[in-house]
């Protein structure tokens, strides 16, 4: 089952993991969770499916 919202305890708990850090260029500014699989495409907010990226790595990841 899909959980329909990412909790702030889920969102905390992926910086932890991640180290407060982009996972691509390890920046600590403007840190965002990103979904590997897209939420759209059957992803979950399992943590196994979140990786933290700032705003810019997150931007490119998304072809903006």
């Amino acid at each position: 089952m899909i959980s329909a919202n990412l909790t702030n305890a889920k969102r905390k708990a992926v910086y932890r993991r991640d180290g407060y850090r982009c996972a691509l260029c390890d920046s600590s500014q403007y840190i965002q969770i990103h979904h590997c699989i897209p939420r759209g495409e059957g992803g979950s907010n399992h943590e196994h499916n979140l990786i933290t990226l700032c705003s810019a790595c997150h931007s490119h990841v998304h072809g903006t």
